[in-house]
């Protein structure tokens, strides 16, 4: 949002997420080069430690969110934005598997919290356990 604010097209926003991408793509495989000793140097446990920490506290929030559900559907509503549909969609709708859940205007057919995104979510989460626990 804050780039369409500064004026740039969706094909501009596009090229600099490309670039910044392989940017840091440059900058892993420098890192990946490092003998491991010099990388614990540079990223003690703590650090590391703490930086993971943060990402699962954040993600924490999101994943709540999701849980609940409903919000998959109002955010993926850019998909019947007419730029999206003309450069990626050929002039038609992105998606058109039809669902249950989401209407056709990015509206949200059931409430947040819903028994069918409660139980879909517990499942995911069962499910990762078990792979977890048996690989």
């Amino acid at each position: 949002l804050s780039m369409k604010a500064d004026g740039f097209t969706g094909e501009e926003a596009y090229g600099k997420m490309l670039g910044t991408s392989m940017l840091c793509a440059i900058l892993e495989i420098l890192f990946s080069l490092l003998p491991g000793k010099t990388i614990r140097k540079i990223f003690p446990p703590v650090v590391s430690a703490v930086a993971v920490t943060l990402i699962g506290v954040a993600l924490t929030g999101t994943g709540m969110k999701y849980w609940g559900g409903g919000v998959v559907c109002a955010e993926m509503g850019w998909k019947e934005h007419a730029q999206v549909r003309d450069s990626v969609g050929f002039g038609m709708p992105v998606s058109n598997v039809p669902s249950a859940i989401c209407s056709g205007s990015a509206q949200v057919a059931l409430p947040y919290g819903s028994t069918e995104y409660i139980a879909l979510g517990f499942s995911v989460l069962v499910f990762l356990v078990v792979i977890e626990l048996f690989g």
